[in-house]
């Protein structure tokens, strides 16, 4: 047993010199993204590898927390949970290899946010992807802003996070982002390409990108994370769990311009 994980489980395939890693959970834990980052660690050391497939035996792509979850979950905790997303996605992105998610017929959220971590996505022709955030009182602080307007264009990114849209494959295939597929042997044919190329060449093409990308990444922490954390402040993310409206953002200003002024009066 090369690895003991108790969300992932990971294949080898001498053929094409690919880790296939199935995530077991049909939803993203704070455990599965622990042990995906140690995994990157590993896969930093072993170059021999040439691909990596993210992927999970169901048929969606893995999918954000459930209300319930994020309804029994603290500030500080979404905090962790986004923090550590994000380190994720820039720990595979600094990976020698060329890391495949193939997404199946899709996901959301915080699943999206995964998936803006691969160099190549996979989805199925029938799939789509659901940018949902806002209907689940959260805020993306982990790529999905700046990796993912890098990935399909400003306009694009804006216009599918404020309307919370359900965006096809062919869609999202036409701006660039993904690779529609409609036979899981296209996978196999992509592996095999890359097991033909140079090894040398394809790392330092890869660390290329990482230099590419660094600037992006640094947004994340600059402008993502404050703004989300900001909003998480409300609670908002807690309230679908708990069947109740979203706060009203009036109010919430008003309470907060009294409570600056009450303390600039001390």
């Amino acid at each position: 047993m090369l690895f003991s994980f108790n969300n992932l489980e990971v294949k080898i395939s001498s053929e094409t010199k690919t880790l296939f890693v199935f995530i077991q959970p049909e939803r993203l834990n704070l455990e599965t993204l622990f042990e995906l980052e140690g995994l990157t660690q590993w896969l930093q050391s072993h170059i021999e590898v040439q691909s990596v497939v993210i992927s999970n035996e169901h048929a969606l792509f893995p999918l954000s927390p459930s209300d319930e979850t994020l309804g029994r979950w603290s500030v500080d905790q979404l905090k962790h949970f986004q923090q550590k997303l994000s380190r994720v996605v820039w720990a595979f992105h600094k990976v020698p290899q060329t890391v495949i998610a193939d997404c199946k017929m899709g996901t959301d959220s915080f699943g999206i946010e995964l998936a803006l971590c691969a160099d190549i996505v996979l989805l199925d022709y029938e799939g789509e992807m659901h940018f949902d955030y806002l209907e689940k009182g959260i805020v993306p602080m982990s790529g999905g802003v700046s990796l993912l307007a890098e990935a399909v264009g400003a306009h694009r990114a804006r216009r599918w996070l404020l309307s919370t849209s359900s965006v096809s494959s062919e869609e999202l295939e036409a701006c660039g982002w993904i690779q529609a597929i409609n036979d899981r042997e296209q996978i196999v044919d992509i592996l095999k390409k890359i097991n033909q190329q140079s090894s040398i060449a394809r790392i330092q093409l890869k660390r290329q990108w990482q230099e590419w990308f660094s600037p992006i990444h640094n947004k994340i922490e600059e402008v993502e994370s404050p703004f989300a954390l900001a909003a998480h402040q409300s609670e908002d993310y807690q309230r679908p769990f708990r069947q109740e409206s979203f706060a009203n953002a009036r109010d919430v200003a008003l309470k907060m311009r009294e409570k600056s002024i009450d303390s600039s009066s001390h």
